[in-house]
């Protein structure tokens, strides 16, 4: 639940932060605010996964059947797949607002996009690997996984990119 919080946090912030520089550009460009506006519909989408992958796990373990298994197994994943998600289309929007921030050197754009980039990626074949993971013990470690990168990498780059912008 922290992290939710801390996403939502975030993303209000990258809001507040960006929100005075928008302008506006061609229509049908992937611009910072539609990166924006999709981040904000894929955190909606994560609470209401969220929502269904808690009345899952809490079905099976009053009731472990295979039937209630088949069904905690498949709401985690999509939970997992809309959280990778969520942080893949946050990560964006802060992508394009470093690059059009004003006052921050081309250097700093650069490392930050390219750091940006990595993470993505890394986020983009932890959704790849939900595919082929088949039991809850292996999307728990999957799980694990994803809130280790967070912590260590994702986290400390959005904090990086949120104060390069604030300064910029």
């Amino acid at each position: 639940m922290k992290k939710i919080i801390l996403i939502v946090v975030m993303g209000l912030l990258l809001f507040v932060v960006g929100s005075h520089d928008i302008v506006a550009q061609e229509t049908g460009s992937f611009t910072y605010e539609r990166a924006y506006n999709d981040y904000l519909y894929n955190l909606d989408q994560y609470q209401k996964l969220h929502g269904e992958y808690e009345i899952a796990k809490n079905g099976y373990l009053k009731n472990p059947t295979l039937a209630a298994q088949a069904e905690a197994i498949v709401k985690t994943k999509n939970m997992l797949f809309i959280r990778d998600e969520v942080l893949i289309t946050y990560l964006t929007a802060l992508k394009l607002k470093i690059i059009d921030t004003r006052g921050v050197s081309a250097n700093d754009k650069l490392n930050l996009a390219t750091q940006i980039d990595n993470e993505v990626v890394w986020h983009k074949n932890h959704q790849k690997r939900l595919a082929s993971s088949g039991s809850l013990e292996d999307l728990s470690a999957d799980s694990e996984a994803g809130l280790e990168r967070f912590d260590e990498f994702t986290e400390i780059l959005a904090y990086k990119t949120l104060t390069t912008i604030s300064v910029g």
